[in-house]
């Protein structure tokens, strides 16, 4: 076991540990229990798909919206507009996630 000081040696060379790093990579730096809905690259691009989507972003739970960098412009600024709209925070992440946008909650739902 460990020592306190030794573990404190490894947090400061190699920094706090991160927790559940590879769910998050996927959830665009979400965990799983906060994610309320998301929509892909592929499913962004329908219309129809986004307008299905669109609707989750009312519901009380969401708190943020995250959109995925490899979104377009036009798509982004579409989300940027319904974040400011319904009152969610907005985040742009850089990802190598197949996700487009995930709508998150503040805690586990």
């Amino acid at each position: 076991m460990k020592s306190k000081l030794d573990e404190y040696i490894q947090h400061g060379v190699h920094g706090t540990p991160e927790l559940k790093k590879e769910e998050k990579a996927i959830f665009l730096g979400e965990f799983k229990e906060r994610v309320y809905s998301v929509i892909t690259l592929d499913d962004v691009k329908s219309t129809e798909k986004r307008e299905i989507f669109s609707k989750e972003i009312k519901a009380k739970a969401v708190d943020k919206i995250i959109v995925n960098e490899k979104v377009s412009d036009a798509i982004r600024l579409e989300y940027m507009i319904k974040a400011k709209e319904h009152d969610k925070d907005f985040k742009l992440i850089r990802s190598k996630s197949d996700l487009a946008v995930v709508l998150a909650c503040k805690t586990a739902i």
